[in-house]
């Protein structure tokens, strides 16, 4: 099946939630709405997705809400102009579209391009990075580096449990004191320890960015928004387009988390020069006013490289997903069989 021909300048977008019951997620549809409007306009939006060229669907939750892609009528009538926005840590990445925390793999090659967390719900988001980024720039410089996180995988347990020579590395372990998923005392979260981690983080030459339960952390964008270099520990997270990473990031290979401090203090002289184009960068890519615009080049860009079309992948995935059912289940039996001759070979 041929993709639908988009044509060239502005694009018509349909923007949808994936779940629509009244019990579904749809922030990001409404923050995408929101950013369209402080655009320049360069799109428009429709009312139907006949109408549309694109058409994208926020909140895409496939596996905690046990939702199957193909389940939704947009993406089973429309699966090459339907483009997902996902936020899982661990998405399994069915449909084409928008991922946070999306992988090298087959499944992603050409059909996944990776965002920031500029859509994602405002109640998870730290509201002093926002303030903080609008202010003056943070002079005190009192880190090297700093990392302040919950221990949700191996590489973040090896980073914590470094012994560091430089005094003014900052490391600290936030998993019994502050998490931003829950809520602290009297259903709030606790904004006092959000604020010491945006102080934390600005105070900083280099902010330290771990993968963390999925490939990507949001520290990393909120580093960049605090015009902070970041340091990118993560080795199979695919890079959104767009920026010039290794302009302002330094990439950390995972197994080399026990050298990060002998390569940050190599950078140390450029962290000045580093944390402005990061800032530069966020500005240029992931900000409000210019996100609505970078989601939808994301789309066309998949749609013009994706060697594999939707309706072929989703048939290619069908019976891969057989393939390995049938491999497991003869795994299975063959275990069954042989625990039965183990057992008939026991001595009554």
């Amino acid at each position: 099946m041929k993709s639908d021909a988009v044509p060239a300048g502005k694009v018509r977008v349909f923007v949808t939630s994936f779940d629509v019951s009244e019990s579904g997620w749809q922030g990001c549809e409404a923050n995408l709405k929101r950013c369209w409007e402080s655009s320049d306009k360069r799109h428009e939006l429709v009312e139907t997705p006949e109408a549309a060229d694109l058409i994208i669907l926020g909140d895409y939750w496939e596996l905690k809400r046990g939702h199957v892609p193909r389940g939704n009528a947009l993406i089973h009538r429309w699966p090459d102009k339907c483009f997902v926005i996902s936020y899982e840590d661990k998405a399994v990445m069915l449909q084409h579209g928008i991922y946070s925390s999306g992988t090298k793999s087959i499944a992603a090659r050409q059909r996944i391009r990776n965002f920031s967390y500029s859509l994602y719900p405002q109640k998870f988001l730290n509201p002093f990075v926002s303030q903080a980024s609008v202010g003056a720039e943070c002079e005190r410089k009192d880190y090297l580096m700093s990392f302040v996180g919950r221990r949700c995988h191996p590489v973040r347990d090896e980073l914590l449990g470094l012994k560091y020579r430089r005094p003014d590395v900052c490391i600290a372990d936030s998993s019994a004191s502050f998490e931003l998923w829950k809520d602290g005392d009297n259903g709030t979260v606790n904004r006092e320890r959000q604020q010491q981690y945006c102080d934390t983080i600005r105070r900083s030459k280099f902010s330290l960015c771990p993968r963390g339960s999925g490939a990507n952390s949001i520290r990393l964008f909120e580093s960049m928004q605090l015009g902070v270099a970041p340091v990118i520990i993560a080795d199979n997270w695919l890079l959104p387009m767009g920026p010039r990473w290794a302009d302002f990031a330094i990439f950390v290979p995972e197994r080399r988390v026990k050298d990060v401090e002998t390569i940050v203090i190599e950078r140390e002289a450029d962290f000045q020069a580093m944390g402005q184009r990061a800032r530069q960068a966020y500005h240029e890519f992931f900000a409000d006013d210019v996100c609505f615009n970078y989601v939808v080049d994301c789309c066309l860009d998949i749609r013009a490289k994706q060697w594999l079309p939707e309706p072929v992948f989703w048939r290619w995935r069908s019976l891969a997903i057989a393939a390995g059912n049938l491999r497991r289940r003869i795994r299975l039996l063959d275990r069954i069989q042989r625990l039965g001759r183990l057992g008939r070979r026991s001595p009554v």
